[in-house]
């Protein structure tokens, strides 16, 4: 990828250390490197460390390329956190998923990652959170594990709080032109994480304190899951009423202002918006004690989303059973490869029990493993066989979608129209960014 110059600014060779190379902490890394800072990467995962070094891209969005160049210019990427002492910035972009057994928000990386970096802070250092956390985990458990080295926030080192604002798929470009939330513990750690974000980042917007940055990453996922879950309801609703819902939001989004179009899926993916959306509820819960209703049936609805389409659009165990099913787009959405929670996922399994033959298409996706049953991506162009139902988890480009739609004795969308599909009529669109 060749840099964009206008974004190259002479940094006096300050120190960027990113703890964590994911989807997240890689392309901010190169980002940095890019602009001019010595850059170097921290990671735990030893086989990653080692992919990264000889050039192997683990994210669709950045390529071998790209990271060879990177790695020419002088970034360092290392599977132990002593570098971080060169660190001016240093930047967290670790998970945080859900625990597994209560699903509550799980922030074992998050403390961990601050435990790595606590004991190779020098004076005068900026620590910056990008991890997604509910309002208060910067200045609570995360600043109290740095404090505990005998550092003062805001005296020997400066602490802020920056959202991620990552689309999986878009360009690099778009990811640099989208403003960039960024906070700090005080008025002087805001301006020193100010200046850093500034040579990278086209637009900069401050916000008045940590705890409403934390809730603002929230607050933009979880709008997405309560209208998602919004539509998906009315989607089922009309279709039992006979209304084309697709018509439906197409004449409601001609009106100019006061309305945002939203349309159904099977179940809104990745790891942000069904992610998030549980950590806000259960921060708000824990904070005020106060239940919080449209969060908690939002999440309800979405977490059933795949099985009310498979009873109620594609028929249930009568229509599935024994029969050949094509599932379209196994990732959590077009364009990504990235299976977390992933619809599609959960479409395979309920028809897996309900003892229908399912195979499986993905543009991208070749292999998945789904309650230890293998599915490999059917070729379009060599696939003659037709199957009884297609099952559209995507909006596909109009050629591949035309080369589905001819393998199907029926059809129906779980991206953007409920129920048997005439072509002509077809909207497709993705939630699940």
């Amino acid at each position: 990828m060749a840099i964009n110059q206008s974004r190259v600014r002479v940094v006096n060779s300050k120190c960027v250390a990113v703890v964590g190379l994911g989807y997240v902490g890689l392309p901010l890394a190169l980002a940095f490197a890019e602009a001019g800072f010595d850059v170097v990467g921290f990671e735990r995962d030893p086989a990653k460390v080692d992919a990264l070094l000889s050039g192997f891209s683990h994210l669709q969005d950045v390529s071998p390329q790209r990271l060879l160049d990177a790695l020419a210019r002088g970034m360092e990427i290392h599977g132990s956190p002593e570098s971080i002492s060169r660190a001016d910035l240093v930047i967290v972009a670790v998970p945080t998923p859900l625990d597994d057994s209560e699903g509550k928000p799980d922030l074992k990386m998050v403390l961990s990652a601050a435990e790595d970096i606590r004991g190779f802070l020098k004076r005068g250092v900026a620590v910056c959170l990008e991890s997604t956390v509910a309002p208060g985990t910067t200045e609570g458990p995360f600043l109290g594990i740095l404090s505990a080295a005998g550092f003062v926030a805001d005296v020997d080192f400066f602490l802020g709080f920056s959202p991620e604002r990552i689309n999986p798929g878009m360009p690099q470009d778009d990811f640099l032109m989208t403003p960039k939330l960024i906070s700090g513990i005080s008025e002087g750690s805001l301006r020193v994480i100010a200046e850093f974000y500034s040579s990278v980042f086209d637009s900069v917007v401050p916000v008045r304190g940590i705890r409403e940055a934390e809730f603002a990453k929230l607050l933009e996922n979880a709008y997405r899951l309560v209208n998602i879950s919004f539509v998906n309801e009315l989607a089922f609703a009309s279709t039992r009423m006979g209304i084309d819902f697709g018509e439906v939001i197409r004449a409601a989004a001609t009106k100019p202002f006061g309305f945002q179009p939203f349309f159904p899926t099977a179940g809104a993916g990745g790891h942000c918006i069904p992610v998030d959306s549980v950590y806000l509820q259960n921060a708000l819960e824990v904070s005020t004690g106060l239940p919080q209703e449209i969060l908690a049936t939002a999440i309800r609805i979405n977490d059933n989303a795949v099985e009310r389409f498979v009873e109620e659009i594609i028929g249930g165990e009568t229509a599935v059973r024994d029969k050949s099913i094509l599932v379209a787009g196994l990732a959590y959405k077009r364009g990504v490869s990235d299976m977390r929670n992933s619809a599609a996922l959960k479409l395979i399994g309920v028809l897996g029990t309900l003892s229908a033959k399912v195979s499986v298409f993905d543009e991208i996706v070749g292999t998945v493993s789904v309650d230890g049953v293998t599915y490999q991506s059917i070729d379009l162009e060599s696939q003659d066989d037709p199957f009884d139902l297609v099952v559209l988890m995507h909006d596909f480009a109009d050629d591949d979608q035309r080369r589905l739609l001819r393998l199907a004795t029926r059809g129906c969308s779980a991206s953007g129209f409920f129920g048997e599909i005439p072509s002509s009529r077809l909207i497709s669109r993705s939630n699940s960014l």
